[in-house]
């Protein structure tokens, strides 16, 4: 799938250019609650490439409850960068059958300590095809 991303101003962060990536997405049920999934990506981000990775878990709670845990990060293949490892965990509530609600924080576990993030958002199924 491609997909696209738009990096908006908040806080102190400075407006930044659009990024194009390609990704392969590969999910699994595991005993009917238990799902893996894993996203191969490469893009090409400021002036270098990028590629990034990210592998997750997830239950089935019931009642459209689904909490997660996922490692992430990405490389970009420059002679002095370093790999980027973040590590996060977060709930999706399904608030019908079209729309959900998450929630999610976590730390990045390859830098400073005082690295991290809270993040929550709003996803549409689509309809199949």
């Amino acid at each position: 799938a491609a997909t696209f991303e738009m990096h908006l101003p908040v806080a102190s962060l400075a407006f930044q250019d659009t990024e194009a990536d390609a990704r392969l997405t590969l999910s699994k049920t595991l005993f009917d609650i238990v799902g893996v999934g894993s996203t191969l990506s490469a893009g090409w981000h400021g002036q270098a490439p990028l590629l990034a990775y990210t592998l997750a878990g997830s239950m089935d709670l019931g009642g459209g409850v689904v909490p997660f845990l996922e490692v992430f990060g990405s490389y970009a293949p420059t002679p002095s960068a370093l790999p980027d490892l973040w590590v996060d965990g977060g709930v999706s509530v399904a608030i019908s059958d079209a729309f959900a609600l998450d929630a999610s924080a976590g730390i990045n576990a390859a830098g400073s300590p005082s690295s991290f993030f809270v993040a929550a958002g709003i996803s549409a199924m689509l309809p199949p095809l």
